[in-house]
Order: structure tokens, then sequence, then C-alpha cells
């Protein structure tokens, strides 16, 4: 059945400009691309105010909840199972399924499963598009809707289960990110009797940098840990440094793609080769980016290669690596201001070692490590369950479309029964 014969296509037309400040961050979502993730879409980055939205006219279009969303521009062929009213730029389109004929998830995991296909089918010499016209045209086969529905179900409890873990996770990041503030920020650490510090009338002494609890201090980051840089073997199209790798070759694409604090996988592999000419850091090392997309911090869960796009620290003095890991996270902006260069923003080592960090009390730091790590543990134990059943679900998804591996259906199975007491 081909998809013009099920579905109601529809482009998003919606592009204030960026120009126009009251356009923005208000109560309408606003879909791009960068927000499609493969799975169920319920928040976008940005939003619109009505003025925003209704800046394209007759083209102000929502799209409905329960539709499918998908690239058209860019990362051709990213897509969203949409959870809420959103409106789209124009590098979306958006899938509505007649659901008296196709399941809405099983097309869902249909074009997931057809993603290099669809983006083989773009078009253009500068920019290559997709257009509605050519998914019109895609044929999908033509199951019976239960069967669509058995086989949408076994793939999304295994995405239900990583969208709970990522859920989990995520209420885990804040609850830590908020005990850092707190502590660290509003200086609302326990005092000796338990109390909060600052409320409780805990003394202060001036610094350069402001008000610091007495007994703490502020250091310089290369003054509390070391700071190295990556380094990439070149030249980097040589064979003999990536053909067949089995070492974790770490890339700010993996960072981005990873909405935890840990990196579990990578994308690609270097060789042993390769190690000599880059920087091998172990697992458990915290990175930050410091190029292209600055100032992202990460912890390893792996052993591998980072390149010059990254820096990594290890050898702490009198700060932990969890604490440095909030310090750079909640210290965002200011990474991305004192970094070098206008057009491409950059950190290299002496802007790092040269970075004011504030040094706790021993007592205080040992308190926030006791209470931060086990909560990173379970991030952690999360990420590779995660993993574990992305692989799964990616080597199902292509069996199950093409009928490789059969769905026994209830009626199919009790028919096979019926027949094994008959014998």
């Amino acid at each position: 059945m081909k998809f013009k014969d099920f579905c109601t296509f529809k482009e998003g037309y919606v592009n204030p400009s960026q120009k126009i400040a009251s356009y923005f961050d208000g109560p309408i979502k606003w879909l791009r691309a960068t927000d499609l993730n493969n799975s169920y879409v319920y928040n976008t980055s940005r939003t619109l105010t009505e003025e925003g939205f209704k800046s394209a006219g007759k083209s102000s279009i929502l799209f409905k909840p329960d539709t499918i969303a998908i690239s058209k521009s860019g990362t051709i062929g990213r897509i969203g199972i949409l959870k809420d009213y959103m409106c789209g730029n124009r590098a979306i389109i958006n899938i509505e399924v007649n659901q008296e004929k196709m399941n809405l998830r099983y097309v869902f995991y249909w074009l997931l499963n057809q993603q290099n296909y669809i983006q083989n089918l773009a078009v253009g010499s500068v920019q290559k598009n997709l257009y509605i016209s050519v998914l019109e045209q895609l044929e999908i086969a033509d199951r019976p809707l239960r069967e669509q529905k058995a086989i949408a179900d076994i793939l999304s409890a295994l995405d239900d289960k990583i969208e709970l873990n990522n859920q989990i996770n995520k209420n885990l990041e804040e609850m830590a990110q908020a005990i850092f503030k707190s502590w660290f920020v509003d200086f609302e650490f326990p005092n000796e009797k338990g109390d909060p510090y600052k409320s409780s009338g805990g003394e202060f002494e001036n610094t350069q940098n402001g008000e610091i609890p007495r007994g703490w201090k502020v250091a310089l980051v290369g003054e509390q840990c070391n700071v190295v840089r990556g380094a990439s073997p070149r030249p980097i199209t040589d064979p003999k440094y990536f053909s067949n790798g089995t070492i974790h070759w770490i890339k700010i694409s993996d960072a981005t793609a990873s909405s935890s604090i840990y990196i579990n996988s990578t994308k690609e592999f270097c060789t042993k080769l390769a190690i000599a000419k880059s920087r091998y850091v172990e697992k458990g090392t915290l990175i930050l980016s410091n190029s292209a997309s600055v100032g992202i911090p990460k912890i390893l869960n792996i052993s591998g290669c980072i390149h010059d796009g990254w820096l990594a620290f290890n050898n702490y003095q009198e700060i932990s690596r969890n604490y440095l890991y909030h310090y750079l996270l909640n210290n965002y902006r200011k990474l991305f201001s004192i970094a070098d260069g206008s057009v491409q923003k950059n950190l290299n080592t002496s802007i790092l070692k040269n970075m004011e960090i504030i040094v706790p009390e021993r007592r205080v730091l040992s308190l926030f490590d006791s209470l931060i790590q086990p909560i990173f543990d379970k991030i952690r134990e999360n990420v590779v369950e995660n993993d574990l059943l992305s692989n799964l679900r990616d080597t199902l998804l292509p069996k199950l479309m093409s009928g490789e591996i059969r769905v026994p259906l209830e009626n199919e199975g009790r028919h096979q029964d019926e027949q094994l007491q008959r014998v």
C-alpha cells in the first residue's frame, strides 16, 4: 500500500524572524529537525508566542498529537511521534496516519527501519530536500491491523522502557544539580549541626569573586587537577588509524547524541596504532568539549581515545571529579564567554587551567560526594541498560518488518494448539 492511500501530509512553514524577540519564548511548541529523536516528542527546544506563530500568515498550522514528523532537510529522515500540538519550521513534514487503515506506531517503525533508504530519496544540488511527492509513493506491506499492532507493541515495549529510564535519569540529574546549586551557589550546605549554613548565620569572607563561606578558598582549576587536551592521528584519513579498529574513538557527536552525563558507546573506533597519535583515557574520566559545541562536560563509561576537540581532567587535589563536573555544568555560560574565537569558539588548556574555581571545605565536599555518587551510579546503570535495549530493538526491527520473525497472534496460537491436540 502506498503512503498516499492512508496518510495526509503537511509542511511546516513557520519560520519567524530571529531578530524579533517578541516572537519567541511563548506557549507554542516550535518543532525543528533537531527536536526529532526517533522516538516520542513531548517538548521542543524553542517555543513561540502567538505573534511569532501567526507571523507565517495562512501557513500558521498546528500539527496534531499522535502524528508523525519527519525532517526534510539538514539531517534528513529523522522522525518522531508528536505527543502534543506543535507548529513546524520549513525543515519538517507532518504525516497524519488514517488509523483505520494502518497502525500509527507500525508506520513509525517502518519509517525508522527505512531511514537510510529515505535519505537517499532526497534531491538537490546545493541542499538536498525530501519532498511530499516522494513520501506519497513509498510502499509499505499491508499487513492485518492486529499484526501491525503486535509488531509495534514488541518494539514499543523496548522504547517505552528506554523512555522510562531516560525520564528517571533526567529526574536524578536534576536532583544532583539542585543539590549542587543549594550547597555551592546558595551556600545552604549543612553546617556541623546539619542546619543550612547561610540561613543559620554562617560566616563568610570576601574574595574578588564575592563572598564565600569562611574556610573555603578560590583557586585555579590547573592548581586543583591536571588538564590535558586530546589529539588526533594525522592524516586523519589514513585507514591504518581507523580501519577495523576496536578502540572507542570518542567524538563530540557521541556527546551530543547522549542526553545523559555519561558516554557509554561510540559510533567510530580506532586502531592500536592511533593510540600513540591520540590521547587514551580511562573509564571514569571527566572530559569537556573545547571546540564546536563548546563546554559540554561528560563522564566516560568506556575507555578510549579522545581527539583534539576534548579536554580531559585527572589527578584531583582538593576537589573531586563529581564536584568539577557540576561546576563546569553550572558555569557553561562563563566557559562559552571565555572561549577564544569569534567564529568558532575554542577552549584551550591554558584557559581552563587559569579558570577560577571555589574550593569547598573537605568535610562538605566529602558529604557532597557521598550523596552524589549513588545518584551517578543509578544513572550509569540505566544508561547501560538503555544501550542493551537499543541494540535489541535495532536487531529485531528489520527482522520484524521483513517478516523474518513472525509475531504469533492469539488466534494463530489457538489454531496451532488445536492442531497439536488432534495429532
